[in-house]
Formats: structure tokens, C-alpha cells, sequence
């Protein structure tokens, strides 16, 4: 059963595209979309790594190592989002797009959207 969300992200959880929000990388928030897109509970993964949750699952051409080389990762990058193409899980085609958030550099902030591209 889910929790009850907080205030400020109880938005999100109406969103038909999957919402993750990290901190340093680890899992602080999904919304019910993203919980069904990845075939996860919040609860099963809250405080886990993102990146290693999608990059073992999702299959792309280029995609090996995505969690060593992803460029979010860099606190001192400029590069503001990075887009990734995929199978996730052998299962669904999805969009995941990686935002670090307005909190700058440096704070390990982010927004992920996931999007469900199979029936596109």
C-alpha cells in the first residue's frame, strides 16, 4: 500500500509519465507512474541508486556502463539533462530523461521522467 505523498509532490502523482527525484543519486520520491513503468514499489526501492536500478534493466545500443558514465553524475558538469532510448526489463520501450534540478550543481539534485515509448 502506498504512503501518503507529501503536499508538494502530490501533483506528480496524477502524471501519466513516470517521476523519480533523487538526491546524490539515490531514490527520494516515485510517483504511482514510474512505479508501474519500472515494475517497482517506492517502498522496495527508496534510498537505492537510480542509475543502477536502470542502467542493469535497460538494453539500448550504447547503453553498457550507463551508470559509470552517466554525465549528471559529474558535481562539477555543466551538462544540465541526458536522455537515454530503451528496452526496460526485455519488456517496455521507455524514455528516461535525466534533469539535474534548478538547486545547482554540486547538489546531487534531480528530476527523472520517465516515459512509456512502446505504444508511440
Amino acid at each position: 500500500m502506498r504512503k501518503h505523498t507529501p503536499e508538494p509532490l502530490s501533483v506528480f502523482d496524477q502524471l501519466s509519465d513516470g517521476i523519480c527525484l533523487t538526491k546524490q543519486g539515490l531514490i527520494q520520491y516515485l510517483n504511482p507512474a514510474a512505479e508501474r513503468l519500472l515494475g517497482v514499489s517506492f517502498e522496495q526501492v527508496r534510498g537505492t541508486s537510480l542509475c543502477g536500478l536502470l542502467c542493469e534493466r535497460m538494453t539500448a545500443p550504447g547503453l553498457a556502463g550507463c551508470a559509470a558514465k552517466c554525465v549528471l553524475l559529474d558535481p562539477a558538469g555543466k551538462e544540465k539533462a541526458v536522455t537515454l532510448d530503451g528496452r526496460y526489463d526485455g519488456a517496455r520501450d521507455i524514455r528516461v530523461r535525466c534533469q539535474r534540478t534548478a538547486s545547482g550543481p554540486g547538489s546531487g539534485a534531480q528530476l527523472t521522467v520517465i516515459e512509456d515509448c512502446s505504444e508511440q
